[in-house]
């Protein structure tokens, strides 16, 4: 998922042209003895409420969400399956993805990191709320450790090898969840603690964080 973030008083300026387009469109209404259709009026008071709460705190901003999935197989015929489904499955629940011709090789790099946001993704952006940016599921984030304390391992997904830092201390004082490994049967978990254990003593902690850090 790409993000384009405004501040709300910019983004509330540039909503401007919008509120004049829908306004036009009663214009070509006129001679329609029924009136324009409701979607119209729909449309302006959602305009309208979405403008007033851009402005309604100096912390609001407009998230652009630009959301990209990816199916793959061992074989293109099974690659086109698993979108097909993919695409029924949100389908079911009124979300619409499309796959735009001649550009699935360019939403592809956009999903990678450090790549540059390909114009197609821009064409599907999403105009939302923190509020309701929030309120669309749970998201992951492509950083992981800490700003600072000891070197704990490497993250080798996406990007080429970065250092993984992780100052243990700082989640107990912090007051957020202290847990670090998960993992499958022999997958290292104990070894991973006990490298855990020695960076803190090694650090200058004391024994009751080695002994909470080797607990979890």
């Amino acid at each position: 998922m790409r993000l384009a973030v405004e501040g709300g008083a910019s983004a509330e300026a540039k909503s401007r042209r919008q509120v004049r387009e829908l306004a036009g469109q009663y214009g070509e209404y006129e001679g329609e003895s029924t009136g324009p259709p409701a979607s119209i009026d729909k449309a302006a008071s959602g305009m309208d409420e979405y403008r007033d709460q851009l402005t309604s705190s100096a912390s609001e901003v407009e998230v652009r969400a630009m959301t990209t999935l990816c199916a793959w197989g061992d074989s293109p015929a099974e690659a086109e399956r698993r979108a097909t489904e993919l695409r029924g499955h949100f389908g079911g629940h009124e979300y619409v993805f499309d796959r735009p011709r001649s550009e699935l090789e360019n939403l592809w790099y956009g999903m990678l990191p450090g790549a540059r946001t390909p114009r197609v993704m821009l064409q599907y952006a999403q105009h939302l709320l923190t509020r309701d940016f929030a309120m669309a599921g749970p998201f992951s984030g492509g950083g992981l450790g800490d700003e600072s304390g000891p070197l704990y391992g490497l993250q080798l997904a996406g990007g080429g090898p970065r250092p993984v830092h992780t100052d243990f201390p700082r989640a107990p004082r912090e007051n957020p969840s202290a847990s670090a490994d998960i993992g499958e049967l022999g997958a290292g978990k104990s070894v991973a603690m006990k490298a855990a254990v020695y960076a803190i003593l090694a650090a200058g902690g004391d024994w009751g964080w080695a002994a909470a850090a080797a607990a979890r």
